[in-house]
């Protein structure tokens, strides 16, 4: 089977929507940028800062499961594999907590 990858960033109408999405993003009470500007090596630089700020729970959160329930959670994965997580936050929390 053949697949296709189309990157819809190179388009002019992606340009416009993505500038669209910026401001709109800022300019709400609760602050958002679309995930798409992450992408480029400056872009994860910048998503890597974000996830140690306080309004971005969601890396914490994904910490104290990791730290708390490790054992649990290893009772469901087979001895030898390997632990992929693509959750959330900086990979941080793989290097810090797959090895407990």
């Amino acid at each position: 089977m053949t697949y296709s990858i189309v990157d819809i960033r190179r388009t002019e109408i992606s340009k416009i929507w993505l500038k669209n999405s910026i401001i709109n993003g800022l300019n709400q009470s609760t602050k958002s940028i679309p995930t798409i500007v992450l992408y480029d090596e400056l872009g994860l630089q910048y998503f890597e800062k974000i996830t140690y700020l306080k309004e971005y729970y969601l890396t914490d959160a994904e910490i104290d499961i990791l730290k708390n329930k490790a054992d649990r959670i290893s009772d469901y994965i087979p001895e030898g594999s390997f632990v992929i997580e693509l959750g959330s936050g900086y990979v941080f929390k793989y290097f810090s907590y797959t090895l407990v």
